[in-house]
């Protein structure tokens, strides 16, 4: 478990995902979607 401010946890996470949901503090939502969307496996979310 990490615990922590995201935007210095997440760049630290050394994983590939295969769906990301974020669910957080709204005014950041756009940074913890540029912080993770490299972390996004290849066709990973679609449907």
């Amino acid at each position: 478990m990490l615990i922590g401010d995201a935007t210095h946890t997440l760049p630290r996470l050394d994983e590939q995902f295969d769906f990301i949901f974020i669910d957080a503090d709204k005014i950041n939502y756009p940074t913890y979607y540029d912080l993770l969307l490299p972390k996004l496996s290849s066709g990973g979310g679609k449907r």
